[in-house]
């Protein structure tokens, strides 16, 4: 099994809080192919501090490694931690994107209905878009 993979995380440069946590080869920590709330977000505070936390790991240990960390820190869209990761990670990445019901750009906040986003915003579903 190849062990190519690293994982990573990326922190707010004028704090150092972590804000973000990825796997992948080693060139995917400096990639700027990122989410909408990841490039709002490193708009807002500035290019971030790349740590490389694990290398020379398989894809499955970079997987178990990321989900941990992601977990560890807590997501900002679950109202749990500093994170903008839109999901859990891991080979989960795909699959809880697919099935977000409703997420603010703005804040990052992720909601599993449009019913559950329109009442925290006090507003009608149909106008979510507005939101």
């Amino acid at each position: 099994m190849e062990k190519n993979k690293v994982v990573y995380i990326h922190r707010n440069p004028t704090n150092n809080e972590v804000f973000y946590v990825g796997m992948g080869n080693k060139r995917r920590p400096y990639s700027k192919y990122r989410s909408v709330f990841w490039k709002r977000y490193v708009k807002k505070y500035g290019e971030p501090v790349i740590e490389i936390v694990e290398s020379n790991l398989t894809k499955r240990d970079a997987c178990e490694s990321e989900i941990a960390l992601i977990e560890l820190i807590g997501r900002r869209g679950k109202r749990k931690g500093s994170l903008v990761n839109l999901s859990d990670g891991g080979e989960l990445g795909l699959n809880t994107m697919i099935n977000i019901g409703v997420m603010d750009f703005n804040t990052g906040e992720i909601f599993n209905t449009s019913t559950e986003a329109a009442k925290y915003y006090g507003v009608k579903q149909s106008h979510l878009s507005n939101h």
